[in-house]
């Protein structure tokens, strides 16, 4: 190949790489400032692109569609920072995490009425039309004037950060916010001027972006990833960070297309799990904020409650759950089905994030791997499903034993990062795999075949039969997620969650104990993953995806993570709200969206903790009422 060939590939990754960056040094400056993981960011992307739209449908002049799109999309962040992200700062990063995946449905859902869902697309302004020669071979001038804008941009935001006395206080705000209040800055002004510089930047790439592709709804989930892959390679909270990142990618999606097509989007996650193992700060990260938007050691996450005795709860749940098929339409006790299925999803992610105080952002991977492996073993090679569960169930594990190995070793949000790493590349693994996995057509078609043991055989075909044959299944795992929780090893985990530090002065090893936690978790989200391929008789990439990891997070957080049947709770509520309101509205999320940012803002304990409340008469605590760390005798004894 000649080397114009490979200049031409070269200036496609820096103009991709230059559009990641608007995107990416907004995230990275509201994390390095306010100490803020913005997962709705992305949506300042596609607000962008769709203002710019509608501004050239309006005005006709696609550089007054540029200029304003961007500034109405500050505008918007301010207000979003102002009014839901000012009262969570001083709680745990997830609760943030949580709220902006809320205003992502509530935004999507907006756009969705107002343009209604399908693709449209921004013409390129005519001076930019054609292209130029490059060594001879042409190249369009639009590519060319977004790398020159993102240059500049980059230029002028980090004179702006260095050279200017709001940068100045920016700086000071980063590095400690008290001193600089108590100095005089206005704090809470400078932050909402830094979140709308942040939210400008998002919408002036998405704007800038819009005449390279189609318009759809799908935009934020689609770049989100790519804009925490930038952050997380280049480093949390660093502006070079961010231009190297976005540079190293750009680059890597490129030539990726030119060397390996059908593997190349699992470059850029596989550089950021490298990344995240050998210097999990990123290559120009600096330590992490210590203001209020980031969770200090000692801070619990949610409510926490004491014990109680879950098995007679859970055999009259059980017992109530085993009489309403006889009482519903097939409709519901397939709706149940399903909750049930994503009940021990959710608990089985409780038990890491709850119970252990790790977010996992990647648990997908191991649903979808007992998905995968249960069915190929059942409609490929026609196995039983009572050996099929099994290997599905311990493929999972020592899925979750490989990457734990690595993952537990990092804290917070780098722990979460590197799950979501790993999953990803286990999503383009799956997606482009044709000859195993179906690729994106999944693997569909799969059987349920009669359970069979030695003199013994049990039909699960019908809607009925599956149902109590899951409600069993589910309700023996919750009886060991309740047992392991309330054992030696649960009292440890407990204690790790609120103090890993302590926990390795009293003896505790804590990256072991991380581990076997996590192992624990990824084999029964793999249990999971089997019952919801045998009970969809499908499964698809979307199964892996980052989206079905976020499910169990809802849900958890719906219900509360210190209730042991909160995450069977939020599933409840979950489902509803996607399944029942959505034979309703198509606007299902904005329902989903406005729960979660109300549950933020007024139920942190979920709604199992306020019902909780309510049943006792008295207030959750706020701190975990597990005595682990009074006497550190407590672990000496029981590890």
């Amino acid at each position: 190949m000649e080397f114009s060939s490979y200049l031409v590939f070269f200036l496609n990754g820096l103009t991709f790489g230059m559009l990641l960056f608007l995107i990416s040094s907004g995230l990275s400056l509201t994390f390095g400032v306010l100490g803020v993981l913005n997962f709705a960011h992305g949506t300042f992307y596609m607000l962008g692109a769709y203002l710019a739209y509608e501004g050239l449908r309006l005005s006709g002049s696609f550089w007054l569609a540029l200029l304003v799109a961007p500034l109405l999309v500050a505008a918007f962040g301010a207000a979003i920072e102002i009014v839901l992200l000012r009262p969570v700062y001083g709680r745990p990063v997830v609760y943030q995490l949580l709220l902006t995946f809320g205003v992502i449905l509530v935004v999507i859902d907006l756009v969705k009425a107002i343009w209604g869902m399908g693709y449209y697309s921004v013409p390129f302004p005519l001076l930019l039309t054609g292209s130029v020669s490059v060594l001879g071979r042409g190249y369009p001038k639009y590519n060319l004037f977004i790398i020159a804008v993102s240059l500049l941009i980059a230029g002028g935001t980090w004179l702006l950060l260095h050279r200017t006395r709001f940068g100045t206080l920016v700086r000071a705000a980063a590095s400690n916010r008290k001193i600089a209040q108590a100095l005089g800055v206005n704090v809470p002004r400078l932050f909402t001027v830094v979140f709308a510089l942040g939210a400008w930047l998002g919408g002036l790439g998405g704007a800038l972006a819009s005449p390279l592709g189609s318009l759809s709804l799908d935009m934020p989930v689609r770049i989100i990833v790519e804009a925490f892959a930038v952050v997380v390679i280049g480093g949390l909270g660093s502006w070079p960070g961010a231009l190297l990142g976005s540079f190293l990618i750009g680059q890597l999606e490129a030539f990726g297309i030119l060397l390996i097509p059908r593997f190349h989007m699992a470059f850029i996650f596989m550089l950021m799990t490298v990344v995240l193992i050998a210097r999990p700060r990123g290559l120009l990260g600096t330590p992490a904020p210590t203001g209020e938007g980031v969770r200090r050691e000692g801070e619990s996450v949610g409510a926490s409650v004491r014990a109680r005795p879950m098995p007679l709860w859970l055999g009259l749940l059980a017992l109530v759950l085993s009489g309403l098929p006889f009482l519903l339409p097939p409709f519901y006790v397939l709706l149940l089905t399903e909750a049930l299925i994503f009940t021990l999803f959710a608990s089985s992610f409780n038990l890491l994030f709850g119970y252990t105080g790790l977010l996992s952002f990647g648990h997908a991977a191991y649903f979808g791997i007992g998905a995968y492996a249960a069915g190929l073993l059942l409609r490929d090679v026609g196995w039983s499903l009572s050996v099929a569960a099994p290997v599905g169930m311990a493929c999972a594990a020592l899925a979750a034993l490989l990457i734990g190995y690595f993952c537990v070793k990092l804290d917070e949000i780098y722990f979460a990062m590197l799950t979501l790493a790993c999953a990803q590349i286990l999503h383009s693994t799956v997606w482009h795999w044709n000859e195993v996995t179906g690729g994106s057509d999944g693997l569909d078609m799969i059987p349920r075949p009669p359970l069979r043991f030695p003199g013994l055989s049990i039909g699960v075909g019908s809607i009925q039969g599956f149902y109590f044959f899951t409600l069993v299944i589910v309700a023996f795992a919750l009886l060991v997620l309740w047992v392991i929780i309330n054992s030696p090893l649960g009292l440890a985990l407990k204690g790790i969650r609120e103090s890993p530090v302590r926990g390795e002065f009293v003896g505790i090893r804590v990256p072991r104990y991380r581990l076997v936690a996590f192992v624990i978790s990824g084999a029964f989200s793999g249990l999971a993953g089997v019952l919801f391929s045998v009970f969809q008789r499908a499964v698809t990439p979307e199964a892996v995806y980052w989206t079905t990891s976020a499910d169990p997070v809802l849900m958890s957080l719906l219900g509360g993570p210190r209730v042991f049947l909160g995450p069977a709770v939020g599933a409840a509520v979950f489902l509803l709200i996607k399944d029942l309101i959505s034979a309703y509205t198509e606007f299902w999320m904005l329902s989903l969206g406005g729960v979660l940012i109300l549950l933020v803002l007024f139920l942190p304990g979920g709604l199992a903790g306020f019902a909780w409340r309510m049943v006792s008469g008295r207030a959750v605590p706020s701190r975990a009422e597990d005595k682990a760390f009074v006497s550190p005798r407590a672990f000496g004894e029981r590890r």
